[in-house]
């Protein structure tokens, strides 16, 4: 199974959705686009990683080979980042390192 299928419990993302519907108005005329979307969404928030979880190596690199075809990528559902950029003089800065005087090869990258 794949990572999303080992993670997603259908009866408690089912029993989201129905507790989410029962406080909806019943006279919506995108009733039935609000209730796919919100099951959309309630699925990709239970089979999501969280803080914590652990991953093989394997793992990540799939999630992050991937991350390119995700439509909002740049957050999760609630809409919280999942990633950052940092420029490279804040690395220095929170490394306690100054790489400016080194004139790496072409080849070498950063000497961290």
């Amino acid at each position: 199974p794949t990572l999303i299928c080992r993670r997603l419990q259908p009866e408690r993302v089912l029993r989201d959705l129905l507790e989410w519907a029962s406080g909806q108005d019943d006279d919506s005329s995108a009733a039935g686009e609000a209730v796919l979307d919100e099951l959309l969404h309630r699925m990709a928030c239970h089979a999501a990683v969280k803080a914590g979880d652990r991953l093989r190596p394997e793992e990540m690199e799939a999630l992050l080979a991937r991350r390119h075809l995700a439509e909002l990528a740049a957050t999760c559902p609630h809409g919280r980042p999942t990633s950052l950029i940092l420029p490279k003089d804040e690395l220095e800065r929170q490394f306690k390192r100054d790489y400016r005087s080194i004139k790496p090869a072409a080849d070498d990258g950063i000497p961290f």
